[in-house]
């Protein structure tokens, strides 16, 4: 619980205390208030590399990626840059990426965001999901994804 004081400021408005009384108002921690996916400073995946392999018969760009905690809740988000891959198993690797929303050991499935070269410019942005929920974000991991 997260308690804060207040100094009866509440009374002057009538809400029962007198002014100048202290009086504790009660308000729930990160763990017992839904709050989404927060993450303690520090906790955060960091320095993962994130690589792509295109196996597509044409070139791809990649937009970002977007993760979810254990598969559910909220998606988030990290842009890479509209990086073109080349086609047949063209790759390129993200070195050094934070995964700010996501707690060290958390178990995470991803969409890899792309647009298709086409005749004269690229394609609409689609996507294909990875599910990794078998292993453990950790500082240092890496994640590959192939793209069909």
């Amino acid at each position: 619980m997260i308690k804060f004081v207040a100094l009866g400021l509440l009374g002057v408005f009538g809400f029962g205390t007198s002014v100048g009384a202290p009086m504790v108002l009660e308000s729930a921690s990160a763990s017992e208030a839904d709050v989404g996916d927060a993450v303690e400073l520090g906790t955060s995946c960091n320095n993962v590399d994130i690589k792509v392999f295109n196996q597509k018969s044409d070139q791809i760009k990649v937009t970002k990626i977007s993760y979810r905690i254990d598969g559910k809740g909220t998606a988030h988000s990290e842009d890479l840059a509209d990086t073109e891959i080349g086609k047949n198993g063209g790759n390129h690797t993200w070195k050094n990426q934070k995964l700010q929303h996501a707690p060290e050991g958390s178990k995470l499935t991803f969409k890899v965001f792309f647009k298709n070269d086409k005749v004269g410019g690229w394609g609409d942005e689609v996507s294909q999901e990875f599910d990794r929920l078998g292993n453990s974000c950790t500082d240092g991991r890496d994640y590959t994804f192939t793209i069909n």
